[in-house]
């Protein structure tokens, strides 16, 4: 299913992403306050470009940030890049809302207000990908055979303040870990979800569409 995104920054990251997205099918809205940003980019039917600040309102409802499934702040300052995320996530409720910073030490501040973060130096296209479009299959680590895989998800809100006991299904998944407010812990059997966490799960490969089922339900039914 084709998805409407929003990457504000034409840097190399930005690029790089924009072009993931484009090749995935999606729609792609680029915003750089420079116009000579986008010489490097390459050229797309579903691709659009708008020059002017990312965190201006007109500049984002002009790339009809309202539509948007997600957004990705990705310029050169880390300040820019959170007013930017905050808007969209705050003003016009873009589901899925990540940005980039230069100091990972800002990471846990930053989730308190609602907003995953990718640190520069651990900078991937799939890193965003996994916060932008978690519903995309996000697999982690695959043994050798094939057979398990760890993979991460992002929790929906229909989860918090419910026990996580149901996603541990005997012989199918097991959570392993959890990542909430920025920090990360192996999970106890009573843990309970909050709205954005993200769970690292232990799955048999063939049940990986009966744990997304069970992730949007929000029961084990």
């Amino acid at each position: 299913m084709d998805m409407n995104f929003v990457v504000v920054g034409c840097g190399r990251v930005g690029r790089h992403l924009a072009s993931y997205l484009l090749e995935h099918g999606h729609n792609v809205t680029v915003i750089d306050k420079k116009a000579n940003s986008f010489r490097k980019i390459e050229r797309h039917p579903n691709l659009k470009t708008i020059v002017g600040p990312g965190f201006d309102r007109k500049v984002l409802e002009s790339a009809k940030i309202g539509e948007a499934d997600g957004l990705a702040a990705v310029t050169s300052g880390d300040n820019s890049n959170v007013v930017i995320a905050r808007v969209a996530k705050e003003i016009f409720k873009v589901p899925h809302v990540t940005a980039r910073i230069y100091d990972p030490d800002r990471a846990s501040l930053y989730q308190r207000l609602g907003i995953s973060t990718v640190a520069s130096v651990s900078w991937s296209t799939d890193q965003f990908i996994k916060r932008l479009a978690p519903e995309n299959d996000s697999t982690d680590w695959v043994d050798p055979t094939g057979e398990v895989v760890i993979v991460e998800k992002l929790l929906p809100k229909i989860w918090a303040g419910k026990s996580l006991a149901s996603l541990n299904v005997p012989g199918k998944s097991s959570i392993i870990a959890i990542n909430h407010l920025g920090q990360s812990h192996v999970v106890s059997e009573d843990v309970k979800g909050h709205e954005d966490d993200r769970i690292f799960l232990a799955c048999q490969k063939e049940f990986i569409d009966n744990l997304d089922k069970l992730i949007r339900n929000g029961d084990h039914e």
